[in-house]
């Protein structure tokens, strides 16, 4: 499965009017560069990767929701936006 770009826009956008959040968007070339930043602690949020799950399971991020009308099968338990 491939990462659609304009969905992940979408999405951080929806979450981040509902958090009353504003998010400086950074752009990466790759997401071997924004799955370093991320796990670096250099950057707080991320979206359109496919790649988060095995940190997911991990333990080292913390999925808060997932774009889509319904929830994801490898995380039942995340909300969607």
């Amino acid at each position: 499965m491939r990462a659609n770009p304009l969905l992940a826009t979408l999405a951080i956008g929806e979450f981040s009017g509902n958090a009353g959040i504003q998010p400086n968007p950074i752009p990466f070339k790759g997401s071997t560069k924004i799955m370093s930043s991320i796990l670096g602690g250099h950057i707080c949020m991320m979206g359109g990767t496919t790649e988060f799950a095995p940190h997911v399971q991990s333990g080292k991020l913390r999925l808060l929701a997932t774009p889509g009308r319904e929830r994801n099968k490898a995380f039942t338990d995340v909300p969607t936006v």
